[in-house]
């Protein structure tokens, strides 16, 4: 599979310039580095003796992160593993191919909160922080950070797509022998057009001057706690995609390797469900990474009203003190559920 082969993939070789298996050492060393770095900061963070709300905000962001990375340095381990030469006629190349596509997955979705991690720790450490000087030099100055981190969000987003989408097109040629077919090529136009313009909106969206700006408004988080709520989103949504994402390239590595070679009926499911997972699933955890996820630096958040938590045991307490109805008064609270349903 190393190099370029015009063979078939019966013969065990690739379409492609590009080696996916040659490729997984360096990808899995990389995951495992930025890993590491994850453990650093989350020390850093735990070494502060005044610990506020931002950060252990900042604390799980770093470890939902570390996670990701963790795991993706197995996947890609994982792919090393696999022995692409030809052995009675049967070569695991499609199948390796199908497992790196779950690593790259899982390093873009990492890539992007490492991002979102350092801009949260930025906030966190110099909106507290004492400073000597001409104020508005540092005013200035943290204009500038703030607008250098709105812009590597976006940039990195922007590449993490980019690159998914090559993936994606490396992969389909290979497992299909270079006749991709229509679908999946009118697939992958749709996908990084439709990426790359909201990463495009977005980006413009937070460099904005203009005051008012729609989409700024819309894109952050008014209060800390709808800021605490987004992360929450962002957070879930990355380890429900880790995990899912596990789950399924430790299916395909369960497939034996001769139903790989011809690609049967079903096999060819799990190629287009793979190309649909990286690149479109992937988009969720993404955005949300991205969604009102941009902390005060300029301007700290104010605190704002704390939302209410609609929780099924606070609605059976409403209901059981107000047998009347949400019109009735027999609890006295003149129908307010939102009374009993604070945690």
């Amino acid at each position: 599979m190393s190099g370029f082969h015009n063979d078939s993939m019966g013969g065990g070789s690739s379409s492609t310039v590009w080696s996916a298996a040659g490729s997984a050492l360096a990808n899995s060393t990389l995951a495992a580095v930025l890993a590491g770095f994850m453990i650093n900061g989350i020390i850093l963070l735990l070494s502060y003796a005044k610990l506020r709300a931002e950060y252990v905000q900042a604390v799980a962001l770093l470890f939902a992160a570390f996670i990701a990375l963790g795991i993706d340095a197995f996947l890609f381990g994982l792919v090393t593993g696999e022995n692409t030469g030809v052995f009675n006629g049967v070569t695991t190349c499609r199948r390796a191919w199908t497992e790196a596509m779950f690593g790259a997955g899982l390093l873009g979705i990492g890539a992007v909160a490492i991002v979102v991690g350092f801009t949260v720790l930025f906030s966190v450490y110099f909106c507290a922080a004492p400073h000597d000087g001409n104020d508005r030099e540092w005013h200035a100055s943290m204009q500038m950070l703030q607008k250098f981190c709105l812009l590597m969000r976006g940039t990195v987003a922007a590449a993490v797509i980019g690159l998914l989408y090559v993936t994606s097109r490396a992969y389909l040629i290979t497992v299909f022998d270079g006749n991709v077919p229509i679908i999946g090529t009118l697939f992958l136009y749709g996908y990084v057009i439709a990426g790359g313009s909201a990463i495009l909106v977005i980006t413009g969206a937070s460099l904005s001057k203009k005051p008012g700006n729609p989409v700024l408004r819309w894109l952050r988080a008014e209060t800390r706690w709808k800021f605490l709520g987004a992360m929450r989103w962002a957070i879930g949504s990355m380890m429900v995609y880790t995990m899912l994402a596990t789950l399924m390239a430790a299916a395909a590595s369960a497939v034996s390797a001769h139903y790989w070679n011809p690609a049967y009926t079903g096999t060819r499911v799990i190629f287009g469900v793979t190309v649909a997972w990286v690149s479109v699933a992937s988009l969720l955890p993404l955005m949300l990474l991205l969604f009102r996820t941009v902390p005060g630096l300029v301007t700290p958040l104010p605190e704002g009203e704390e939302p209410t938590a609609f929780t099924w045991r606070a609605i059976f307490r409403f209901w059981e003190r107000n047998p009347a109805g949400p019109g009735g008064s027999a609890a006295g609270n003149g129908g307010r559920p939102h009374e009993y349903l604070r945690n």
